[in-house]
């Protein structure tokens, strides 16, 4: 794709796609690491580096993306993307700190992290559907995915501060953080998952799928 922007004369394309391509090494290297972690049996670490690349893979993806509809003119979605970019990051960033916390074997912060990554990356996603169905003209879905990225932003902090409890002993704090933050992430995911049923619903009504006539 690089080559063809070139071609083109789409320099900002051109460096978005080395910039992606950049990163996406940067991914490999950490399935690399996760793979030989397994290895040595330290299944929770493994998975912390496994998971860091794919939220580093997320990241070259969204910042592809966020090129390309910045180069078609669609400036909002770009921005969305953007925002997936960074927040991919910051779980990426999370992602690392669960794997370096399971190494000192600290399994219990080691969770609190590795789940607060995975909420941050749920957010990532729900802020690109939200534009995705936005540009389409879905705004009822749009509602429900930018409300299922501010919940699970909730849930992200709710785990930090789950992490950072049980990094100072307090040990009932800790978990109550960590269930309350359980909770708010199944409430995000909820949200997002009944509106895309209710959207699939009534494209099928639209289409004539519950016609019985």
């Amino acid at each position: 794709k690089a080559a063809e922007a070139q071609e083109a004369g789409k320099t900002t394309l051109v460096a978005a796609y080395r910039e992606a391509s950049v990163t996406s090494q940067h991914a490999a290297d950490q399935r690399k690491l996760s793979a030989q972690t397994f290895a040595a049996r330290k299944e929770s670490e493994g998975i912390s580096w496994q998971r860091l690349g794919l939220s580093l893979q997320s990241k070259a993806d969204y910042y592809v993306k966020a090129a390309e509809a910045q180069e078609a003119g669609k400036t909002t979605l770009a921005e969305a993307y953007r925002e997936a970019v960074a927040t991919s990051q910051h779980a990426a960033d999370q992602w690392k700190l669960s794997a370096q916390t399971f190494a000192a074997r600290k399994e219990s912060e080691g969770n609190s992290w590795q789940r607060s990554g995975l909420s941050l990356q749920s957010k990532a996603d729900y802020c690109a559907k939200a534009a995705e169905a936005q540009e389409a003209g879905k705004t009822t879905l749009a509602e429900a995915c930018r409300a299922a990225a501010v919940t699970s932003q909730r849930a992200a902090d709710q785990y930090k501060q789950s992490a950072l409890a049980c990094a100072a002993g307090n040990k009932s704090e800790d978990s109550r953080l960590f269930n309350a933050a359980a909770a708010t992430q199944a409430e995000a995911d909820a949200i997002a998952t009944q509106a895309e049923a209710d959207a699939t619903a009534a494209r099928a009504k639209s289409s004539g799928a519950f016609d019985l006539f």
